[in-house]
């Protein structure tokens, strides 16, 4: 498979893989909503299944980004591009603030899974921010990880975010990254990825 070919598997795995994190959220949310009990049997099943198709998704990307990527992302530039994407995509006036590092070391792990969990991170802060919201945006470094913190006041989200993000916990750990996420007592939404730096690459200027 050449270069271009992988990169359109990739892409509509990524694809897919964002389609079925959206169903399972939709079921979660009905799960949380109540209702008879016939139908949370029936919600629940159909979760188990969507996460049976979610871990195959994610086998398959695992897998096509490790047979042609150099495993380094930029995670400065994966922001960048994910905040201009998440401004287009909501349909509400929404504030983002940037505070990226500098001398950021590259990321160990595919530009393409980095992107997708980057991207999902603000989708959970949109969602909790609301119309009107803001979005606070800081990348760091700490040790041998590098950091994104997305954070915003008490929002318009009923939902609980933090059981949402379980599924971006998941997706995280299949490259040795990790997910915090917490909501204070005023409502504030605070959401960490830790994700491990390239130690053999040189830090970005």
């Amino acid at each position: 498979m050449n270069s271009r070919d992988r990169e359109l598997d990739l892409a509509r795995l990524q694809n897919m893989l964002g389609k079925c994190l959206g169903r399972i959220d939709e079921h979660a949310f009905r799960l949380q909503e109540g209702g008879a009990a016939l139908e949370q049997d029936s919600v629940a099943d159909a979760i188990e299944d969507e996460t049976g198709e979610l871990q195959h998704i994610v086998d398959s990307i695992v897998e096509a980004a490790i047979a042609g990527s150099d495993e380094r992302a930029d995670l400065n530039a994966i922001v960048a591009h994910c905040v201009n994407a998440m401004l287009q995509e909501v349909w509400y006036p929404l504030v983002i603030r940037q505070r990226l590092g500098s001398q950021m070391p590259m990321v160990a792990g595919s530009t393409s899974m980095i992107t997708h969990a980057v991207h999902r991170a603000f989708a959970l802060a949109a969602s909790h921010a609301g119309s009107g919201g803001e979005v606070s945006v800081t990348t760091r470094t700490e040790g041998d990880e590098v950091l994104l913190e997305l954070q915003c006041p008490a929002g318009a989200s009923g939902q609980s975010l933090e059981d949402r993000a379980m599924t971006l916990r998941a997706f995280v750990a299949q490259f040795q990254g990790r997910c915090e996420v917490s909501l204070d007592s005023t409502g504030g939404f605070w959401l960490a990825l830790e994700l491990p730096a390239c130690k053999s690459a040189h830090r970005q200027r």
